[in-house]
């Protein structure tokens, strides 16, 4: 894996974020019928504490 050409660590912190948001918006995992943004969006319900449990 290529390192990262930055000046700093919010240069870095900046690309990373870039980097996953373009493969969350983008990428489809193989095998799967959902991207990864809609598969997310799905499970994120099953992730978030529930009031009263």
């Amino acid at each position: 894996m290529p390192i990262p050409e930055v000046h700093s660590w919010d240069e870095l912190n900046q690309l990373l974020q870039e980097r996953c948001e373009r493969y969350r918006d983008q990428h489809q995992i193989r095998g799967r019928e959902l991207p990864v943004r809609e598969a997310s969006a799905i499970e994120k319900g099953a992730l978030t504490p529930r009031l009263g449990l």
